[in-house]
């Protein structure tokens, strides 16, 4: 059966499919590069023939919006491995693929070109483009306006996002400069634009789609890929014989045509460090230069359309993949679908794309290749491009499309100090988001162990380059005096917007009653956000710790449920007294939070020594504990490389002190948990050594063990240490969930720049024998930090 899966036939496409999943399931999953092409090529090419066959989609352009939008919602959801995702995230970030697969596309467009039509194509496209840009900004704000959204938020986050092109060199400057303007965080300006870009993004994909079926019915309206309207060879003819067959191509002028375009985009990469141009334009331009000074020879010519139509089957898909399953937020992009967003996003390029096609036979251009090369100015950038270009079939337009988004982003380019343009830095990732912190610093000590952290936090982010931005509100007694409440809910309203929660110590013993505004933020956070997991890891250190073996472990407590009367009713209180004499408390346990708890320490589990001991009491408390334990089993069939223990609590908490060296990973039930947690943190060395994160799905709160100890405040003599690795722990929780390498090696090198200097007894803090208070503790930490060598 000669029958192929994109361009691998059928029967090598099931194998490797089933080496893929045989590496998935044995944990073998790596970054080699085979193993990285691997998952591509089965991803891609499976999603783009199930496109290409859906009806109505098949049609539009089927397989490219299917690979651009599925893999999203697939790594979202958790179907796609996290080790594949690790794999090509890691591959796609480290070695820069997508601008090489452009600039392989771009050479063998422009070398393969003839050069009258080179150069109308070029000096022709800027009057559509143009003219595109100012009906999309006067209809977009017209739409926008009209459904509601305010003339100020529909230009500067709707309509101006759209024209940006792309996110890391679009709207990420956009950004910084709506920061400096307005005092607003930059995390929280960008989080408002990024959905207008994604849903613009797709709508221009969707109408290349539509465009590429209109012109199968009407090939007047097209040049089949050609530009510019006049006389003379096609786009590509320069590659074909004068008899009208394909040259034969060697395999040297394959490769002379690979190294030509290597050589164009580091000249590109070299003008952007010297003189921050953007280099694919460089490149560009250096192609065109080289083009019309006569220096293309047929051979490299012949070999510059081979490399063309390679990267074209070979290439394109895995790369729309790969960008959708590893750079684009399901969630952000959900957000654009809103009715008054969504509507005005879509008119918008509609407004572009249509008048590009409507001015195109003005200038001498075809009216469908006008259109998309007008539609990639709302594209996400490179891979934008590339998206729109293939759902129409005519990636040979890329050159001008390049030209297209170039425009966007430097019209938008922020600048700094003097009119100087804004210049990330080397070690930003290219198209890489924000991870915007809410930070709480809460009482007592609060303020000062936070600014500890964020010391920390910075720099972690300087070595690694995430992206790091903070939003700051206070809560606690500071709230209470400014607006009635220790948890005003406008801090609430954010909590959902961010990419995570540092939370300091709070006072909520002294607060007044909550109809007085005295509200526990800790015990808010946790019911009204259904953190249904609180993670606290114990490990010993040398001279700090009772114990006579060291201890590694982690605690996994369930959260929501249990004996505590603040969290197991939906109505009135888990706890009463029927008369003076009596008091009853009732335990809640269910299935579905036995169930996730235990599935969280099992995927942690994994990742450390593969064991799980589930903690119970189930020889008395047979009911509640018995469904516990049942639901821990059920799970446990699933992580078959993980062994599960069961214990009773009363011989956990011995076995804690007599042999620690047994456990793993210790999943539990509330109270058991939380008393168990406690005391394995004083065995280790203290409350204030031991991270602690309260988490759910999708929501993270890093939080410190220990109390805001106000009778020490302001003194510069806390110990930070516990709020620093959890929020190290809280980077290692959205770098798992987002498949971000950078964040889970930044949670790893703050961790052990932690335990570095303490266990050093010169570098410690006074509470545990130290001569140290609190900013020179975070500033020792801050130092090695600064000091290890780092792959960023």
């Amino acid at each position: 059966m000669d029958f192929d899966i994109g361009i691998v036939p059928l029967p090598v496409f099931v194998a490797l499919a089933a080496l893929i999943a045989g590496l998935s399931a044995t944990h073998h999953i790596t970054g080699e590069l085979a193993v990285v092409i691997g998952i591509m090529a089965v991803f891609a090419f499976a999603l783009a023939e199930v496109g290409k066959r859906l009806p109505v989609l098949r049609s539009i352009g089927g397989a490219a919006v299917f690979v651009t939008l599925v893999p999203s919602y697939l790594a979202y959801q958790g179907l796609v491995p996290k080790a594949a995702l690790d794999s090509i995230g890691g591959f796609f970030d480290d070695t820069k693929v997508l601008s090489l697969f452009i600039a392989f596309v771009i050479v063998g467009s422009i070398m393969s070109m003839d050069r009258t039509v080179l150069v109308r194509g070029f000096a022709r496209i800027f009057v559509p483009l143009l003219a595109g840009s100012v009906v999309a900004l006067v209809v977009g704000t017209a739409v926008g306006t009209a459904s509601g959204l305010g003339f100020k938020h529909t230009v500067f986050f709707v309509v101006v996002p759209i024209m940006t092109g792309g996110v890391g060199e679009g709207a990420i400057p956009l950004t910084i400069g709506y920061a400096g303007i307005l005092g607003a965080a930059q995390g929280e300006l960008l989080a408002r634009v990024l959905p207008a870009i994604f849903v613009g993004n797709l709508t221009a994909i969707l109408l290349a789609g539509l465009l590429g079926h209109v012109c199968r019915r009407r090939p007047d309206l097209s040049g089949n890929g050609r530009l510019d309207a006049g006389d003379g060879p096609d786009l590509l003819e320069g590659a074909e014989t004068a008899h009208g067959g394909r040259a034969a191509v060697t395999a040297q002028q394959v490769a002379a045509a690979g190294v030509t375009a290597v050589t164009l985009y580091l000249a590109g990469v070299f003008a952007h460090g010297l003189f921050d141009w953007p280099a694919p334009v460089v490149m560009l331009v250096l192609a065109v230069a080289l083009k019309l000074a006569h220096g293309v020879t047929p051979r490299l010519q012949q070999g510059s359309r081979f490399v063309y139509d390679f990267c074209l089957a070979a290439m394109a898909f895995p790369m729309l993949f790969t960008f959708s399953a590893t750079q684009t937020p399901w969630r952000t992009l959900v957000e654009g679908f809103s009715p008054a967003p969504l509507l005005t996003c879509v008119l918008t390029v509609c407004a572009m794309v249509g008048t590009g096609f409507l001015v195109a036979r003005r200038v001498g251009l075809h009216p469908a290749e006008t259109a998309l090369v007008t539609a990639t100015h709302s594209g996400m950038g490179g891979a934008g491009d590339i998206a729109i270009l293939t759902a129409a079939d005519r990636m040979r337009l890329m050159p001008f499309a390049q030209i297209a988004t170039r425009i966007g982003r430097r019209s938008h380019r922020h600048s700094g100090p003097r009119g100087r343009p804004h210049r990330r830095s080397v070690t930003a990732l290219h198209e890489r988001l924000p991870v915007n912190i809410l930070v709480l610093p809460g009482d007592g000590i609060g303020p000062e162990i936070t600014a500890a952290t964020l010391d920390v936090l910075g720099a972690a982010d300087k070595q690694l380059g995430l992206n790091l931005t903070y939003e700051t509100h206070d809560i606690g007694f500071a709230s209470l005096a400014a607006s009635g409440s220790t948890l005003p809910d406008a801090v609430l309203d954010r909590v959902p917007q961010a990419d995570g929660v540092l939370l300091g110590p709070v006072s909520h013993l002294d607060y007044p009653p909550r109809a007085e505004g005295g509200i526990n933020p800790s015990a808010e956070l946790r019911t009204r956000f259904k953190l249904y997991a609180n993670i606290r890891p114990c490990r010993s250190h040398p001279d700090l710790s009772i114990l006579r073996d060291p201890m590694d472990l982690v605690i996994v407590r369930e959260n929501t449920e249990g004996f505590y009367s603040d969290r197991n009713m939906f109505a009135g209180a888990g706890e009463f007294m029927p008369d003076e004499d009596s008091a009853f408390s009732i335990r809640k346990v269910t299935a579905t939070a036995s169930e996730r708890v235990a599935r969280t320490a099992f995927e942690l589990a994994r990742a450390r020594r593969k064991k799980v001991t589930a903690v119970h009491k189930a020889n008395v408390v047979k009911l509640s504990d018995g469904l516990f334990l049942r639901e821990v089993r059920k799970v446990a069939a699933e992580f078959p490389d993980v062994e599960l223990e069961e214990l009773i609590v009363d011989a956990t908490a011995a076995l804690l002190i007599r042999s620690p060296r047994r456990f793993d990973v210790i999943v539990t039930t509330n109270m058991f948990g939380d008393i168990l947690s406690d005391e394995a943190s004083e065995l280790s060395g203290s409350l204030g050594l031991g991270g602690s994160v309260n988490a759910s799905d999708t929501l993270c709160v890093a939080q410190a063990q220990h109390g805001s100890a106000p009778d020490i405040a302001g003194q510069d003599v806390a110990n930070p240490t516990s709020l620093i690795l959890s929020a190290a722990m809280l980077l290692d929780w959205r770098g798992r969930r987002d498949g971000d390498d950078r964040l889970q090696r930044a949670a790893a090198l703050i961790t052990g720049a932690v335990s570095t200097v303490l266990d050093n007894p010169a570098t410690r803090t006074r509470d545990i024998g130290g001569t140290l208070g609190t900013a020179d503790f975070a500033a020792e930490i801050r130092r090695t930090i600064e000091h290890t060598e780092v792959t960023a």
